[in-house]
């Protein structure tokens, strides 16, 4: 049950990684979304004081900060897939971990179960042995005891055809 429990204990932790590396995908994939439009954005206002034959100084900036922003957002995006991947590999590792448990535990009960009754059989087969054994010898007892009063009555039979025959020598 130890086993059991502490996988239990690994699953119910991986799958808060999960919900955590799901939170984070979705943070990171809006964060994504936001530097795109931005990027989009900063184009578009490069583009327009180009057009506009202006100082696009303060618009080249943007863009550069833009594009920046958006590899890091891409960059954010992949890293929270790959926590997203790593996390779904854990939940699946501990689930699997949680069913090994489960069947190593299954398999020592089914063990034990089939002991116990091996055991259970054996102390049947010896107790109708032994009692069979107890008949044999309350039979035996019974046969001995009486062949002794059969040896005995024959005692008494013989020791008066004796006396009988002593009388009978004697007169």
């Amino acid at each position: 049950d130890a086993a059991i429990e502490s996988a239990n204990s690994y699953l119910e932790s991986a799958n808060s990684s999960l919900e955590l590396a799901e939170s984070n995908l979705e943070i990171a994939t809006t964060l994504n979304s936001s530097a795109s439009q931005a990027l989009v954005d900063a184009q578009e206002a490069l583009d327009s004081a180009t057009a506009a034959n202006e100082d696009t100084a303060d618009e080249e900036a943007a863009l550069q900060s833009a594009q920046e922003a958006a590899t890091a957002a891409e960059s954010s995006l992949q890293s929270a897939q790959t926590a997203l991947e790593t996390a779904q590999a854990e939940v699946a590792d501990a689930t699997s971990t949680l069913q090994s448990a489960n069947n190593l535990r299954d398999a020592i009960e089914s063990q034990t179960d089939e002991a116990v009754a091996q055991d259970n059989q054996d102390a049947l087969e010896s107790a109708t042995a032994a009692a069979q054994a107890q008949a044999a010898s309350n039979a035996a007892s019974s046969t001995q005891a009486a062949a002794q009063d059969v040896a005995d009555a024959k005692e008494i039979a013989t020791d008066n055809l004796i006396s009988a025959a002593q009388s009978a020598k004697d007169a």
